[in-house]
């Protein structure tokens, strides 16, 4: 067992937050832009902001947890 399991647990549990959470990225984006560049920090945002990746994520996840797909890809 991995790491997958609290991985999904956590996605899902901040999932219903996911708008305060693009908002409060939005507000430090100038201070992670210091860490980051912008087109990553960006293409972050609109992970965070689009639910369908979002559940995407979280299904590649399970699938991986699951041993559905080879992890080497």
């Amino acid at each position: 067992m991995g790491l997958g399991t609290p991985a999904i647990f956590f996605l899902e549990s901040i999932k219903p937050l996911r708008n305060l959470t693009f908002n409060f990225s939005l507000f430090i984006a100038p201070f992670a832009e210091v860490f980051l560049k912008r087109e990553i920090y960006e293409e972050i945002l609109n992970l965070v902001k689009d639910e369908e990746a979002w559940d995407y994520l979280i299904k590649k996840l399970e699938d991986l947890e699951d041993g559905l797909v080879d992890g080497t890809n």
